[in-house]
Formats: C-alpha cells, sequence, structure tokens
C-alpha cells in the first residue's frame, strides 16, 4: 500500500499530466487516510476547479491557508471571516491574495458581493488600486497597510478575496450574464487608441503577450517570440507589444531576423500601476497572448482575447472548452501535445487571418 505522501504526490503528478479520475482517486485516498493533509485536499481543489466541479473545488481551496508559501500572509486585522450571505448586510472587508492575475479574475465576484453586503474597504496589490477604484466607485480601495483603522473599527467581517467563489461562484450558472467589470480610464483608452491607429495605418492593431516569470509555471506557460513568426506573419495587423519586463532584445531579434516590426510604447510602464496597461490593452482590436496578467486584464476589462495555453492549464482556463465562465469574451487555444505550441500558435494564425 502506498502511504499518504505517496498518494498525495502521485496524485498531483497525475493532475500536471491530464489523468484526472487517477489524480482524484490518489487525492481523495489519501484524504480518506488523513483528513488534514492539507497538500492533497489543495491538489484535489486545483483538480476539481479545472473540470468544473465548482463547489466542491472551492471547498477544497481554502486548505490554502493550511500551506507556507501561497495564502499564508493575512491582512484579516483581527476580524471574524465572513461566513457567507445572510439575511441582512454586514460591513465587510476583502483584502486581495496571491497574484495580480489571480485577484483580478477573484474580483468577478465583487459587483455581486457589493450588492449583499456593505463592503467597506477593499485591501489591494497597490497597482490596482486606480483601476479597482474607478471600477468600484461606491468603496474604498486601498493598497496593502493602508487600511485607516477607524475603517477597521467599523468593519464587522473580513473575507480574502480568493475566497468569495466558494459563496458565490458555486455553479457555472452563478457566474450570471456575460459582463466586464473592470473600468478602464476612457481619456487615455481614446488617446492610446489615436496614436496607434495613426501607426496602424488601416490595419488590425494587436498587441502581444508572451512571456510569464512566475516561479511555479511560468516556463510551461510562455514561449519566446520568435516562435509565434506564423502569427507576425500576417501583414494585416500592426503588433503592439504588452509584455512586461526588458523585450527590446526580442523585439529587436524579430526585427533583424523576420524583418517584422513589433512597437514598444516606451510611455506605459509595465511595473507600475496597471491602470496604463487596461488602457492600452482597451484601446487594441485584439490581444493575443498566452495565460499572464495581461489576459486576466483584458478578461476583465472585455476585450477581445485569444489565450494560447499549455495541454494542462492552470486551473483559471478549464480542462477543455474554448471559453470559461469567467471571461466569456477571451477564446482559448490549447496545445494538443504537452509543450509543443506549434498547434495554437498554427490556429491562431488561420484564425487570425479569417477575421473580417
Amino acid at each position: 500500500p502506498c502511504s499518504i505522501e505517496a498518494l498525495s504526490n502521485r496524485g498531483k503528478l497525475n493532475l500536471s499530466e491530464g489523468k484526472f479520475m487517477n489524480a482524484e482517486r490518489d487525492l481523495s485516498l489519501a484524504i480518506s487516510l488523513d483528513s488534514d493533509c492539507a497538500v492533497a485536499r489543495y491538489n484535489r481543489g486545483l483538480l476539481y476547479l479545472l473540470i468544473g466541479r465548482w463547489g466542491e473545488g472551492w471547498d477544497d481551496f481554502q486548505s490554502r491557508w493550511l500551506l507556507g508559501g501561497l495564502g499564508s500572509s493575512s491582512y484579516d486585522h483581527g476580524l471574524e471571516v465572513w461566513p457567507g450571505p445572510l439575511t441582512s448586510k454586514r460591513n465587510l472587508l476583502v483584502w486581495g491574495e496571491q497574484g495580480l492575475g489571480d485577484q483580478v479574475l477573484f474580483s468577478h465576484c465583487l459587483t455581486d458581493l457589493t450588492a449583499i453586503e456593505n463592503v467597506v474597504v477593499i485591501e489591494i496589490d497597490p497597482r490596482l488600486v486606480s483601476l479597482f477604484q474607478r471600477s468600484f466607485p461606491d468603496v474604498s480601495v486601498v493598497s496593502y497597510g493602508g487600511v485607516p483603522k477607524n475603517t477597521i473599527d467599523t468593519a464587522e467581517y473580513h473575507v480574502p478575496i480568493g475566497s468569495l467563489g466558494s459563496h458565490l461562484r458555486r455553479s457555472v450558472e452563478s457566474y450570471g450574464i456575460a459582463k466586464h467589470y473592470l473600468k478602464t480610464d476612457p481619456i487615455l483608452v481614446e488617446k492610446l487608441r489615436k496614436r496607434y491607429a495613426h501607426y496602424a495605418k488601416g490595419r488590425r492593431i494587436v498587441g502581444l503577450s508572451w512571456n510569464s516569470i512566475n516561479p511555479d509555471f511560468g516556463r510551461a506557460k510562455s514561449l519566446s517570440l520568435e516562435k509565434w513568426s506564423p502569427i507576425l506573419g500576417n501583414i494585416e495587423c500592426m503588433f503592439i507589444s504588452v509584455q512586461y519586463g526588458n523585450v527590446k532584445d526580442e523585439v529587436y531579434d524579430v526585427a533583424q531576423n523576420l524583418g517584422i516590426d513589433i512597437i514598444v510604447d516606451e510611455d506605459i510602464d509595465y511595473s507600475g500601476d496597471l491602470d496604463e496597461v487596461a488602457a492600452q490593452i482597451q484601446a487594441l482590436d485584439l490581444l493575443i497572448c498566452t495565460s499572464g496578467t495581461a489576459a486576466h486584464i483584458g478578461g476583465a476589462i472585455g476585450q477581445s482575447v485569444w489565450v494560447m495555453v499549455p495541454k494542462v492549464p492552470e486551473w483559471r482556463w478549464g480542462a477543455e472548452a474554448d471559453t470559461v465562465a469567467w471571461y466569456p469574451n477571451i477564446k482559448i487555444f490549447r496545445q494538443t501535445e504537452d509543450g509543443d505550441w506549434s498547434q495554437p500558435i498554427h490556429t491562431v494564425s488561420q484564425a487570425l487571418r479569417k477575421l473580417k
């Protein structure tokens, strides 16, 4: 018989290889032998969220608080955790957790939350404050550590933003009618749109993001810019980088080796306030990217997004369909072989040529 640790490890491996039934068997067996096995419960939660078993997934996802690293820091301010909706409104403090993309994705729940509770403050990554304040104008939005003491005193409960789904997104029906929920700066969008349209000269304006520095999944969901050549060869498009980090060398190499110019807007600070980045993405006709913050922002603001994902992606992108409940405006292009980007690259390039 396998040990609990061995079952948990094998379950995680089966999950990474797309063997979902085997993964569920191993992880559930490990949990049955030790109900306190947080890592097995957490990975089973990721499995269930990936395959759309939302209620079970969110329940197991709560075990992230028992793990080191992910979700281990708390901004609860000594308040009791929100138990979920009741018949009367309570004063609630919401705080952000995990990465930027996660906080953008989980904010899908905030419109519903503000309708049923009195959200007194949202404590979020400082790079998202401007974007969130415009999007949720009736709520005070502050960066980490910026909640005034008198606001804490009026709050009755706290809730981490990644736990909202366990109460508000327990079925596919709970995602409601398709809508964008983050609102960009219309003046900045218009300014950028005019600038890009001037350069495009009638061509389609397409943004690109291709790399992630996520220490756990970054390599699996990234590919070098030169591998995009079947897409970049479309002469009816003007391409703009929305990739964070120093991309000048890669862009230069593509220009030298492929003869394709990609615009890098030096006025956009990808390491600072993401309000600018959101406006840039809104100013495009289309964003083509791999999984990352740009994809989540594009989904949240209602932009047309094509995202390429690994054969077994992170749970956020689902296991099979070409759309996800979070972002109905995103179309997903999946690897058919693990680690091989040639198929999604080819499919995207063909789809781009067929656009009218």
